[in-house]
Protein backbone atom coordinates (compact mmCIF):
# COMPACT_ATOMS: atom_id res chain seq x y z
CA UNK A 1 0.00 0.00 0.00
CA UNK A 2 1.73 2.93 -1.18
CA UNK A 3 -0.77 5.62 -0.40
CA UNK A 4 -2.52 4.34 2.82
CA UNK A 5 -3.90 7.60 4.68
CA UNK A 6 -6.63 5.75 6.86
CA UNK A 7 -6.34 1.98 6.57
CA UNK A 8 -4.02 -0.42 9.25
CA UNK A 9 -2.73 2.43 11.57
CA UNK A 10 1.45 1.32 13.15
CA UNK A 11 -0.13 2.34 15.92
CA UNK A 12 2.07 0.12 18.19
CA UNK A 13 5.49 2.12 17.06
CA UNK A 14 5.05 5.71 15.06
CA UNK A 15 1.33 6.14 15.48
CA UNK A 16 1.02 6.74 11.76
CA UNK A 17 -0.74 5.67 8.83
CA UNK A 18 2.87 4.25 6.98
CA UNK A 19 3.25 2.76 3.53
CA UNK A 20 3.46 -1.16 3.83
CA UNK A 21 4.61 -4.14 1.83
CA UNK A 22 2.67 -7.67 2.94
CA UNK A 23 4.69 -10.99 1.44
CA UNK A 24 3.28 -14.23 1.16
CA UNK A 25 4.33 -17.53 1.85
CA UNK A 26 2.26 -20.16 -0.41
CA UNK A 27 3.99 -23.04 1.04
CA UNK A 28 2.91 -25.67 3.85
CA UNK A 29 6.46 -24.71 5.65
CA UNK A 30 7.61 -22.20 7.22
CA UNK A 31 10.43 -19.61 5.31
CA UNK A 32 13.17 -17.92 6.40
CA UNK A 33 13.45 -14.54 4.71
CA UNK A 34 17.57 -14.44 6.14
CA UNK A 35 19.66 -13.34 3.25
CA UNK A 36 16.32 -11.50 1.60
CA UNK A 37 16.11 -7.82 0.57
CA UNK A 38 13.36 -5.26 -0.14
CA UNK A 39 14.04 -2.38 -2.43
CA UNK A 40 12.30 0.63 -4.27
CA UNK A 41 14.99 0.28 -6.59
CA UNK A 42 15.48 -2.19 -9.03
CA UNK A 43 19.12 -0.81 -9.90
CA UNK A 44 19.95 -1.44 -5.80
CA UNK A 45 18.61 -4.68 -4.91
CA UNK A 46 19.98 -4.47 -1.04
CA UNK A 47 18.83 -1.61 -0.23
CA UNK A 48 16.85 -3.30 3.14
CA UNK A 49 18.20 -6.23 4.11
CA UNK A 50 15.09 -8.05 6.09
CA UNK A 51 16.32 -9.11 9.41
CA UNK A 52 17.49 -12.61 9.49
CA UNK A 53 15.08 -13.59 12.61
CA UNK A 54 12.07 -12.98 10.21
CA UNK A 55 10.40 -16.28 8.95
CA UNK A 56 7.19 -16.39 7.01
CA UNK A 57 4.66 -19.34 8.68
CA UNK A 58 3.20 -21.64 5.70
CA UNK A 59 0.51 -20.35 3.94
CA UNK A 60 0.93 -17.04 6.06
CA UNK A 61 2.04 -13.17 5.80
CA UNK A 62 4.36 -10.91 6.76
CA UNK A 63 3.39 -6.72 7.06
CA UNK A 64 6.71 -4.68 6.33
CA UNK A 65 6.15 -1.04 6.90
CA UNK A 66 7.50 0.74 4.09
CA UNK A 67 7.88 4.70 6.40
CA UNK A 68 12.08 5.11 6.09
CA UNK A 69 11.98 4.17 9.60
CA UNK A 70 14.78 1.65 9.42
CA UNK A 71 13.93 -0.31 12.29
CA UNK A 72 13.80 -3.94 13.57
CA UNK A 73 11.49 -5.24 16.09
CA UNK A 74 12.91 -4.84 19.51
CA UNK A 75 14.47 -1.22 18.34
CA UNK A 76 15.00 1.49 21.09
CA UNK A 77 13.40 4.52 19.25
CA UNK A 78 11.96 8.03 20.20
CA UNK A 79 9.04 10.17 18.33
CA UNK A 80 10.18 13.37 18.35
CA UNK A 81 6.55 14.89 17.40
CA UNK A 82 5.64 13.54 21.15
CA UNK A 83 5.84 16.21 23.67
CA UNK A 84 7.81 14.35 25.88
CA UNK A 85 9.48 12.25 23.75
CA UNK A 86 9.33 9.47 25.56
CA UNK A 87 11.79 6.16 24.45
CA UNK A 88 9.65 3.26 23.40
CA UNK A 89 10.50 -0.52 21.41
CA UNK A 90 9.48 -1.09 17.96
CA UNK A 91 7.45 -4.23 17.80
CA UNK A 92 7.28 -4.26 13.93
CA UNK A 93 9.43 -3.73 10.68
CA UNK A 94 10.34 -0.64 9.34
CA UNK A 95 12.34 -0.60 5.73
CA UNK A 96 14.70 2.66 5.06
CA UNK A 97 13.02 3.81 1.97
CA UNK A 98 9.08 5.21 1.46
CA UNK A 99 6.94 4.30 -1.44
CA UNK A 100 6.17 6.83 -4.28
CA UNK A 101 2.12 6.78 -4.80
CA UNK A 102 2.45 8.56 -8.05
CA UNK A 103 4.22 5.16 -8.85
CA UNK A 104 7.60 2.96 -8.36
CA UNK A 105 9.28 -0.21 -8.16
CA UNK A 106 9.25 -3.08 -5.45
CA UNK A 107 11.72 -5.39 -5.26
CA UNK A 108 12.04 -8.34 -3.30
CA UNK A 109 15.80 -10.28 -3.85
CA UNK A 110 18.29 -12.80 -2.37
CA UNK A 111 21.46 -13.20 -1.76
CA UNK A 112 22.02 -17.04 -3.68
CA UNK A 113 26.02 -17.88 -2.65
CA UNK A 114 27.83 -14.72 -4.11
CA UNK A 115 25.16 -13.21 -5.82
CA UNK A 116 22.24 -11.27 -5.59
CA UNK A 117 19.30 -12.35 -7.57
CA UNK A 118 15.64 -10.64 -7.81
CA UNK A 119 13.15 -12.99 -6.63
CA UNK A 120 9.73 -10.62 -7.56
CA UNK A 121 9.10 -7.78 -8.10
CA UNK A 122 6.57 -5.27 -8.97
CA UNK A 123 6.42 -2.04 -11.02
CA UNK A 124 3.11 0.12 -10.14
CA UNK A 125 1.67 3.36 -11.48
CA UNK A 126 -0.79 5.94 -9.32
CA UNK A 127 -2.43 4.62 -6.47
CA UNK A 128 -5.48 5.83 -4.73
CA UNK A 129 -5.90 6.39 -1.43
CA UNK A 130 -5.94 3.43 1.03
CA UNK A 131 -5.70 0.61 -1.54
CA UNK A 132 -3.43 -2.30 -1.71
Amino acid sequence: MALNLSIYPDMCDYDDFSDWIELYNPNDSTVSLSGYYLTDNLNNPQKWQIPDHVSIPGKGFIVIRADGADADSGKLDTLESYQWNVPFTTKRLHTNFKLADEGEEIGLSKTIETSVKMIDSVIFSNQLADVS
